[in-house]
């Protein structure tokens, strides 16, 4: 593969903030053009049939039917092989959903816990949801010119960003349960922790006495399995929504330090600043 100096980059059709088609039957690298590219918008493959090779982030996975891949925004790959794929590719913007409705898969997320390849492996019943919520937003989107989305796609579409939001978290849950390794079930039950106490709790006694350990052992485990500590963890999760809140909102820098849990803004401000390297204030410039 030719080196390059910048991965390019590539965007949803012209301005659509929604583009959904059915998966390209057959794929061969080696007579197809196209670098690796990362993308500017959220990528869902549904496959229910079909095989092939798969590249993410530098390492090749094998397609496999009845299973979600999740390409979050930033994250490189591209098909290496397909054979008598069937299912369904989507894209979509951040912004086509308000931030506390649309299901993000460049997160410190469950997904991420639970497999390094991006995927989510269905069952038959979860197949025929899944297929006719893709079917379903696919002749919606055909009624429709490529710039305009409507109200329905839009309910849709949060169907199955909630429907995947909650394979996942029951994967996890089944994963944190399984783990032959105690230490790995610590690390599973804190994201869940901190996924749903972020905003209430960003201390650290909170966590280590409900997961009932002491903080010792919680800093260990965490600075082993994942290489960073408990409070780096949360902060990363506060600093994501508060992102997602500048970007997409209009709410105001104290209305988002409240609704993130902190008391005081200008304490806020200045956590956002060493932890981003930027302003709230210029941040937000920046993103508009």
């Amino acid at each position: 593969m030719t080196a390059q100096k910048h991965i390019p980059s590539t965007d949803i059709q012209q301005d659509a903030l929604l583009v959904i088609r059915p998966l390209t039957p057959f794929i061969d690298r080696t007579v197809s053009d196209g670098p690796p590219h990362r993308h500017t918008f959220q990528e869902i493959i549904f496959l229910k049939s079909g095989k092939g090779q798969h590249f993410i982030d530098g390492q090749i996975f094998q397609l496999e039917a009845n299973t979600i891949y999740l390409i979050g925004q930033g994250q490189v790959h591209y098909f290496q092989k397909g054979e008598k794929l069937k299912g369904y590719l989507l894209r979509y913007k951040e912004n086509l959903l308000p931030p506390q409705l649309t299901f993000y898969s460049k997160d410190y997320s469950l997904v991420q816990m639970l497999t390094n390849s991006n995927a989510l492996s269905l069952s038959k019943a979860d197949v025929r949801l899944f297929d006719a919520n893709f079917t379903e937003l696919y002749n919606e989107h055909l009624k429709l010119n490529s710039n305009s989305s409507s109200d329905i796609e839009q309910l849709i579409l949060l169907t199955i960003l909630s429907r995947i939001k909650q394979k996942i978290r029951t994967a996890y849950e089944q994963s944190m349960r399984n783990t032959s390794d105690s230490n790995d079930g610590i690390v599973s039950r804190l994201v869940l922790l901190i996924e749903d106490n972020y905003k209430a709790h960003h201390d650290l006694p909170f966590y280590h006495k409900k997961l009932g350990i002491s903080n010792r052992k919680l800093l260990s485990v965490t600075q082993d399995k994942v290489g960073i500590t408990p409070k780096q963890l949360i902060n990363q999760r506060l600093m994501t929504e508060a992102t997602r809140l500048l970007k997409f909102t209009d709410l105001s820098l104290k209305e988002i330090s409240y609704e993130l849990g902190y008391t005081e803004p200008a304490y806020f401000s200045r956590l956002f600043k060493r932890k981003m390297h930027v302003s709230p204030k210029a941040y937000r410039e920046k993103m508009k």
